[in-house]
């Protein structure tokens, strides 16, 4: 038998083994020290149960902790790199910022909303009949 699962499974077992062994003793270890101070052993025997459940807790709060000071640093590269990506697209030609919804500006019926180039408030009126009439 010398499969991989075998391995792992006798592995595991040591381990398993290993702890409880280390918890049993650490925690006849307090109850031996409760009856030397005169305490009562059931206090004795709820240190190491204590002990384990607190560092338990302290293991969540810190990935707890870690993970949302990763996603709080992520967020705010995020939106830093949107900043940067946005102000580059709003210093380009007019017609491509012009694209991206109405503006506010001088057109042909005045100030207000428009959208799309309007080249038309450059040439004049009169200017467009003579190029009819030359046609």
């Amino acid at each position: 038998m010398s499969s991989t699962a075998y391995a792992r499974g006798t592995k595991a077992a040591s381990v398993w083994k290993r702890l409880s062994r280390v918890y049993y003793d650490a925690d006849n270890r307090f109850v031996a020290w409760a009856d030397r101070k005169k305490i009562p052993a059931s206090i004795g025997k709820s240190v190491v149960p204590f002990s384990v459940l607190l560092l338990m807790t302290l293991a969540i709060v810190a990935g707890f902790a870690l993970g949302a000071t990763m996603l709080l640093v992520s967020g705010i590269v995020y939106m830093v790199r949107y900043i940067q990506l946005n102000s580059t697209a709003s210093n380009a030609s007019d017609e491509a910022t012009s694209s991206f919804g109405p503006e506010y500006r001088n057109g042909r019926d005045g100030y207000g909303y428009y959208y799309g180039a309007d080249d038309s408030i450059l040439s004049s009126a009169g200017s467009n009949d003579e190029e009819e009439d030359k046609a």
